[in-house]
């Protein structure tokens, strides 16, 4: 983390991240994040292709929110789960 703050989940169990802390978010393990500061800047590091081509697909155009089955559908195509529903701040 840089600036600001997040709220990670591991499995179930929730961690705050703040500026300086660094959060592990493993494939094959249930995760997620969310930002609850009014802004925030991190670095990830990805391990192979896959979760970078999702995301150059799952890009679209814009910054509406894009839509739960069409997001979810381009992340099986890229071998990637999306379970529960979003996390909020």
């Amino acid at each position: 983390m840089l600036e600001g703050t997040l709220r990670v989940v591991v499995d179930g169990r929730e961690y705050d991240a703040g500026a300086g802390s660094a959060a592990v978010l493993p494939a094959g393990r249930p995760h997620g994040f969310v930002v609850t500061s009014a802004a925030a800047r991190y670095l990830t590091v990805h391990h192979g292709p896959a979760f970078e081509q999702f995301v150059a697909a799952a890009a679209g155009e814009g910054e509406d929110i894009p839509d739960v089955s069409w997001l979810t559908a381009i992340a099986a195509a890229h071998g990637i789960d999306i379970v529960g529903p979003p996390l909020v701040p």
